[in-house]
């Protein structure tokens, strides 16, 4: 698809008609697919000033919550004023789910579980997407509710066969079976992500996988899933400490120790890895120093905690799965606000 082409011309219907709320939400695609970012901001903002519509405050909030606004010479993700429009939005009852999902996910961006919970159960109502119904399982999850979580996180696997989407629901499936001591299931779950090896690419990782085993108390798949996924990513001072914890449990004291040592010298080495790499600039290298230096105290305080035998609960944490919420979208083909109407209109013809 010619972006650039799209572009022109939609911007020479946009000069003679620049009142059209689908025109607009088009226009500003147009400009985000050719990476002119703040183009298609000044556009957003003009459509939310001159129509403030369903249509304009969502792609507005859209732009806010997954691109942010200029700030200086960059730019930074804004979900208060993604919040802010979106409610302005869905407070318009609209007919579509995309208002509803989009503030459940900036929602829970925030940590506002019970406010995430309300607005996707609004957008299941209308609609039921693999993300959308991942996300409220999300919002249930963090609230302990985790029966109603485990019912759609599965939904939301099952509808992931229907659009491409990631497996991160059905983990998330995993992780709550585990949490409600469902084991043969759980661990039926955690087979499959682990030997599917084109599946499991789907952005989930051995060390996500592993979460589940550590949940159902598989300390001896814990131990030997671990050196696999130190080989995938790089580990946080967290997994660490849920990977020393199950070594001790297992008796394995003097194998913590040197993890331990060989830990911090891996992390001494990137350090002077970072201060004599000249293609770095100087503030990078700040930057890049000081993270080295807090993750070295948090796997000293892992060690710490673990060897003063402190219990380690797993800090999973269910992934949010995103989707394309631009009303207008030229990649995605996503209809304009005005087409949902006419479509929900013809349905009702036949009610």
């Amino acid at each position: 698809m010619d972006f650039d082409k799209i572009r022109y011309e939609l911007q020479s219907q946009f000069n003679s008609n620049s009142l059209d709320e689908g025109l607009i939400g088009k226009l500003a695609s147009a400009y985000m697919e050719t990476r002119d970012f703040e183009r298609a901001y000044e556009i957003l903002k003009y459509g939310v000033e001159i129509i403030p519509c369903i249509q304009t405050l969502t792609n507005l909030g859209y732009f806010y919550l997954y691109e942010g606004e200029p700030n200086g010479e960059g730019w930074r993700y804004r979900e208060d004023k993604a919040i802010t429009v979106l409610e302005k939005a869905v407070n318009l009852n609209p007919q579509s789910h995309i208002p509803y999902s989009v503030l459940g996910e900036a929602y829970l961006t925030k940590n506002e579980d019970s406010k995430a919970e309300f607005v996707l159960k609004k957008a299941i109502e209308i609609e039921q997407t693999s993300a959308n119904l991942n996300n409220l399982g999300v919002a249930l999850y963090r609230q302990n509710k985790f029966k109603e979580a485990k019912v759609h996180f599965y939904n939301s696997h099952l509808k992931r066969k229907l659009k491409h989407y990631t497996f991160r629901p059905y983990l998330n499936y995993g992780m709550t079976l585990a949490k409600l001591g469902i084991e043969r299931e759980a661990e039926t779950v955690a087979k499959y992500l682990l030997n599917n090896g084109e599946d499991k690419t789907f952005e989930v990782d051995t060390v996500d996988i592993i979460n589940i085993y550590y949940e159902i108390k598989d300390l001896n798949k814990v131990t030997e899933l671990y050196p696999i996924a130190f080989e995938e990513v790089a580990i946080s001072p967290q997994d660490f400490e849920m990977y020393i914890f199950a070594l001790k449990q297992l008796g394995y004291e003097n194998t913590i120790d040197k993890l331990f040592i060989d830990t911090l010298k891996d992390k001494d080495e990137l350090i002077k890895d970072i201060i004599e790499d000249d293609e770095i600039d100087e503030e990078s290298k700040k930057y890049q120093v000081t993270n080295a230096f807090r993750e070295i105290t948090e796997f000293r305080n892992s060690y710490d905690k673990v060897k003063r035998g402190k219990i380690i609960q797993s800090y999973y944490q269910p992934f949010i799965e995103k989707d394309c919420y631009l009303f207008g979208c030229l990649r995605h083909k996503n209809p304009v606000y005005s087409e949902i109407i006419k479509v929900n209109a013809a349905k009702g013809d036949f009610l």
